[in-house]
């Protein structure tokens, strides 16, 4: 009954005359918010149906219909709907407030978002005023000095660490874990930002093109044009972070809104919002965005309309999109970018045809002109990619900045310290178990209360320790029940830890950890390694997939997915994996369209789930062809790569796909592999510096024979630099307070909580010897490896203004010699 009242309703006001509501005025947007928030919910269960139509049947206003119809109905179907009414009464307060301020659709996007990406619907805005984020606008009302504020605050319960996929909301951060990675930094800040009326989206960037990873961070509306700042990484001035000079060269920057404005460029739909290309707002002298214009053609110089168009740039080893966009009935396409060198690759889907061409950079305009063909006639090819440096002038900040920035630091590192020294009340734990302990952060009154009522297995210990450590920051008691069950049964011992592991775990993807168990039917074919097909073909029989009827995304765990009717392609493929696992038959997420891959025979293997079979013939035993590269430099000798600078890849739909037999990295430039007939591609880069990319493109074509080649890599990087007076100052006092002499020893200067530098710290441990490196601060901080140290005398250094925004890497020789490189390295010199 309900529901036909909240569909009547959407019908009257549908059947006003056009005359009676003016486009873009209250009426204009509540009209259409009530039908998108009837279809949205209309997908739910039932019960929770009817709880969100009695909501918007009560609360008939454009805030309420606005949360039900561009919150993800997987969010709604997750969260406890009293929570959503609660977001509902403070946003509404809102908007009374900032109505004549904002128009309407600027404020629902900006303001009234309750979710920032992919977080659940959390109450975080009643631990913010416990927190004391309401006192602010009374003390600092001018916006733009609000949201260094807002800033300054966060920074006060989080800092940066890489973590997995799996987005934590602001509650996970601030009551159990206190650290995240960017776009978690960015949820935090835009949520805490949004609670208090300032305009805020989320700004990001896939890859960067001049150097590996990638970027999340914020843009606030303030004065009337969007400003960027770095997410729990307070600045004194907007525009003024630490990647700033990374985001003037990004070569595509895009943020997220409900309804753009007329002025935003929207370059695609990316589920319930429209992704708007952000990047001529980064424009600098040196770095401005330009226009790129792509015409796709066939081999009879015919255009070929609607094919699939990406950009890539070379990022951890291989080509990577960062944009897809689709060309018109002409087989054209305009997009805006920066003015750095990228790639642009076009597909055709009905034909099965591909190329890809090099944008150079420093063009004002550029036309790209591509010619489809078969990918195995992709010809080898390599470029020299180059990228503007931007200059910056820095401002300078309050005479108080640095006291009060130190003041949050340091409150926040009380307040990790207060957990992560919380003594184990147990007799005699043992190492395993105090490892655990002190990965589980804030959440180890749930660890020990499983501990004490089960007293797991030493094995299932060990085991923790290799499984996503937000599982552990987050479990509840029931939830580590849960898991520590599924590895009670496993019947399995022929298996390595990687498949171990890959049974056990609470998540399969980026979904929410399971709250239950699945059901004994998904369930009957344990221990039967053999039963894939026969799984697959089930699920393809009992769940329809339906785009449109499903609930919408895919962060739902397998237990609530085993509910549901309809279900979209990746959720079926999150189903299928969970009841695989379930089955003791490991199997792992791929971001391939229907594919997963499956432990079996002792290798992991691409599974495509629509077609339910291997995705080559695991029947027969196919011949293997030796694939052997030698990499030298312009002079003749050996370049030893990396994994992080050279993969394997192979195309499929358009895209290059990261082969599952990888290639094997030897000493004296030796890459080799083992591989089946059929057409593959072998990436290489480098980058001598943040300016700089060498890529090389290897088109592999197997057809029973061995490849036995050389490539040569041009101006291959390899020197450290002599040290300048500056850097010298700096290298006298770790000689003076870090004893290593007489053996090469690696130092990397920066602070903790700058995101590059913890990187780099993490990659040098893996690159240099043991104990033969140290990471470098002026700051305390009780989130850093056991390999950094705090020396105080940098403070006295002319670098110490700087050691937020340079990276120095320095190495010392056996003879105390200095060297020092300046920058984001690949691989140490």
């Amino acid at each position: 009954m309900r529901l036909i009242v909240v569909l009547f309703m959407g019908l009257f006001i549908s059947f006003l005359t056009a005359a009676s509501i003016e486009e873009g005025s209250y009426e204009y947007y509540l009209e259409s918010l009530i039908q998108e928030a009837v279809e949205n919910i209309n997908a739910l269960p039932q019960p929770t149906k009817d709880v969100y139509t009695e909501y918007l049947e009560k609360y008939n206003d454009i805030i309420m219909a606005f949360i039900l119809a561009k919150e993800e109905s997987s969010k709604l179907l997750l969260a406890d709907p009293p929570i959503v009414l609660d977001h509902y009464y403070a946003v509404t307060e809102l908007y009374e407030r900032e109505k004549d301020r904002y128009s309407i659709p600027f404020f629902l996007s900006y303001i009234a978002k309750i979710t920032v990406t992919e977080e659940r619907i959390t109450p975080y805005r009643e631990l913010f005023a416990k927190h004391g984020l309401y006192n602010l606008p009374d003390q600092y009302p001018k916006l733009y000095d609000l949201v260094r504020e807002v800033n300054l605050w966060t920074r006060r319960f989080m800092t940066f660490q890489p973590t997995s996929g799996r987005d934590m909301a602001p509650v996970d951060i601030m009551e159990r874990t206190n650290i995240g990675r960017c776009e978690e930094m960015m949820i935090y800040f835009i949520s805490a930002a949004r609670a208090l009326g300032i305009p805020a989206r989320p700004a990001s960037t896939p890859y960067w093109g001049h150097t590996d990873n990638n970027h999340a961070w914020v843009e606030v509306y303030v004065d009337g044009r969007w400003w960027h700042l770095g997410a729990v990484e307070p600045a004194y001035h907007l525009d003024d972070a630490w990647f700033s000079a990374n985001a003037a060269k990004a070569i595509i920057i895009t943020a997220t809104a409900a309804f753009p404005d007329s002025n935003d460029i929207v370059v695609g739909q990316r589920g319930y919002v429209s992704v708007i290309n952000s990047t001529p707002y980064y424009d600098t002298e040196e770095t401005k965005a330009r226009n790129v214009k792509v015409t796709v053609k066939n081999e009879n110089n015919e255009v070929v309309p609607d094919s699939r168009i990406a950009l890539q740039v070379f990022n951890w080893g291989s080509l990577r999109p960062i944009l897809h966009i689709a060309a018109d009935d002409q087989g054209e396409a305009e997009l805006v970018t920066g003015n750095g060198a990228f790639f642009i690759s076009a597909y055709d889907d009905s034909l099965s045809l591909y190329d890809i061409h090099k944008v150079p950079a420093d063009k004002d305009n550029y036309h790209a002109y591509l010619t489809l063909r078969e990918p195995a006639e992709l010809d080898s090819f390599s470029a020299k990619l180059t990228y503007r440096d931007r200059k910056t002038e820095k401002l300078p900040p309050s005479d108080d900045w640095e006291d009060r920035r130190k003041a949050v630091r340091e409150e926040y590192n009380r307040l990790v310290e207060s957990y992560q020294k919380k003594e184990i009340p147990l007799e005699q734990p043992d190492s395993l178990f105090l490892e655990v302990w002190e990965a589980t952060r804030n959440n180890k009154d749930n660890l020990l209360e499983f501990y004490l009522e089960n007293e797991p297995e030493e094995t299932f210990i060990y085991l923790l320790t290799k499984v996503d450590p937000k599982f552990l920051w987050q479990a509840s008691v029931e939830q580590f029940e849960l898991v520590y069950e599924n590895y009670g049964n496993l019947m399995r011992d022929d298996l390595p830890d990687e498949a171990v592991v890959a049974i056990i775990s609470a998540t399969v993807f980026f979904e929410e950890i399971a709250t239950g168990k699945l059901d004994d039917n998904l369930l009957r074919w344990r221990g039967d390694e053999d039963a894939i097909s026969e799984i697959i073909a089930y699920l393809n029989d009992k769940y329809e997939v339906d785009n449109e009827k499903a609930v919408q995304t895919f962060q739902m765990p397998a237990n609530v997915l085993m509910r549901l009717p309809y279900l979209t392609h990746y959720q079926l493929k999150i189903l299928a994996c969970a009841v695989l696992n379930g089955n003791h038959i490991p199997a792992r997420y791929t971001r391939m369209a229907d594919v997963i891959t499956v432990y079996h025979n002792g290798s992991w293997k691409y599974y495509d789930i629509s077609e339910n079979s291997f995705l080559s013939d695991e029947e027969s035993e196919k011949q293997t062809y030796n694939v052997e590269f030698r990499t030298v430099d312009e002079h003749g000798y050996p370049v030893d790569l990396s994994a992080h600078q050279t993969t394997l890849t192979f195309l499929r739909n358009g895209l290059f796909l990261r082969n599952e037999t990888p290639i094997s990295v030897k000493d004296d430039g030796m890459l080799t592999a083992a591989l089946e007939d059929g057409n593959y591609q072998l990436h290489i880069g480098y980058r001598p510096s943040s300016s700089l990319t060498y890529f090389t493109l290897k088109n592999i074509n197997i057809d029973g024979q061995v490849v036995e080649e050389t490539i040569v890599l041009e101006a291959y990087p390899r020197e450290w630099m002599d040290v300048t007076d500056e850097i010298g100052e700096i290298a006298e006092i770790i000689d003076e307070e870090l004893d290593s002499s007489g053996e090469v020893a690696y130092f990397l200067l920066g602070v903790p909580d700058s995101e590059m530098t913890r990187r780099l710290a993490l990659r040098l441990a893996e690159q240099a010897e043991e104990d033969k490196y140290l990471w470098v601060g002026s700051n305390y901080s009780p989130d850093t490896p056991d390999f950094y140290r705090v020396l105080e005398s940098l403070k006295d250094t002319a670098f110490y203004s700087q050691e937020r925004q340079r990276i120095i890497t320095l190495k010392r020789d056996k003879d105390s010699t200095f060297t020092y490189y300046e920058g984001i390295w690949d691989r140490l010199p």
